[in-house]
């Protein structure tokens, strides 16, 4: 692996564990590095050792790259899933709130501050309690 390689694979590791791995743009093009450089190295060891020096190890390296670009589009997909469900919970949140304030506007309409002329105090308490949120 090239030192280039290197330093954006572990700028990928690092970014990912501080990010929370939520932020996965730009992580199809460290993989496909990765991959590259893998294979550089591979091939290396080929010319150098033979086949048999790596003939284990290439199924589990080509298994963890396809395992780890499967798992950057499924954790693309639910950052998107995610962003919709902020926008969804923003939207109803907002609708609330506007039925609330409509709701108290007419609750402070309809619901008399003071006892009717005419109430006894309790009553007044008698309707009050009733009407308590």
């Amino acid at each position: 692996m090239s030192e280039k390689e290197e330093e954006n694979f572990n700028s990928f590791l690092s970014d990912g564990l501080e990010a929370g791995g939520s932020d996965l743009e730009g992580y199809d093009e460290v993989v496909s590095g990765l991959a590259g450089g893998l294979y550089s190295e591979l091939e290396r060891l080929i010319l150098a050792h033979g086949e048999g020096a790596v003939s284990g190890l290439m199924p589990l390296t080509v298994s963890v790259l396809e395992t780890l670009e499967g798992v950057c589009a499924e954790s693309r997909e639910r950052g998107a899933e995610a962003a919709l469900a902020r926008e969804e919970n923003e939207r109803l949140l907002a609708q609330y709130e506007r039925e609330r304030g409509k709701r108290k506007r007419t609750e402070e309409v309809r619901a008399p501050s003071a006892p009717a002329p005419g109430w006894s105090e309790k009553l007044w308490l008698m309707y009050s309690r009733t009407r308590a949120p």
